[in-house]
């Protein structure tokens, strides 16, 4: 599966890195946006933090979303 992580701290990507054994994992230091959608619209999951736009406009691009 593709994971992608938004804005993810340095110091907490080690606690998701062993999924990148199974899995294609993104570590998005930024908020999920529209302006950045386009590069991730393949995720079939997304783990956002607080100030990600989770809007229908922006999750609705997210084609393989699961």
């Amino acid at each position: 599966m593709k994971i992608a992580f938004f804005e993810i701290e340095a110091w907490e990507r080690e606690t998701f890195e062993p999924l990148s054994r199974n899995h294609e994992v993104r570590f998005i230091p930024e908020p999920l946006t529209e302006d950045n959608i386009s590069a991730h619209r393949d995720v079939e999951i997304v783990s956002p933090f607080i100030y990600s736009d989770l809007g229908g406009e922006v999750l609705g691009q997210l084609e393989a979303l699961s």
